[in-house]
């Protein structure tokens, strides 16, 4: 069965490029098709596809944390920014973060991936927050 989707796509529909590309390497698939509708029906990209960028992280989404905002990601930067300088200037600072309200884990998973001599705990009194925190840690071999 042959379609024409990719000349009916509109040029304003860089998620589902985004999406063919992420989740089904190219191959419009059946459940493709399936996924556009959802797209249609207002569901974000990044729900559909199944996880985000976040830092140099793969953070996933799949017990639907909220999905990590680009502000959230420029302050984050700053913040690695800045505890980088005190670790460079005293190597051997023991740098400990609490990530309160965890959610998906971004934040606290950005941190021990950028930042080295860095001790997190993760606080969320949402059991699938905990399970997703623990599953974001895994995908970017953080051991915690």
């Amino acid at each position: 069965m042959k379609n024409n989707f990719k000349k009916t796509c509109l040029p304003a529909d860089r998620e589902v490029a985004w999406l063919l590309k992420e989740k089904y390497f190219g191959k419009e698939a059946k459940q493709f098709f399936v996924d556009v509708k959802r797209l249609e029906a207002g569901e974000p990209v990044d729900y559909v596809i199944g996880f985000t960028n976040f830092l140099n992280c793969k953070i996933d989404l799949s017990y639907k944390p909220l999905i990590p905002r680009k502000e959230t990601a420029f302050w984050v930067k700053k913040a690695t920014d800045e505890i980088n300088l005190i670790v460079r200037q005293n190597t051997k600072k023991q740098i400990k973060v609490l990530d309160i309200f965890s959610g998906s884990g971004c934040v606290g998973v950005a941190l021990l991936k950028n930042v080295k001599n860095c001790e997190m705990t993760f606080a969320d009194n949402d059991k699938n927050a905990i399970l997703q925190i623990k599953k974001n840690c895994k995908i970017n071999n953080i051991d915690k």
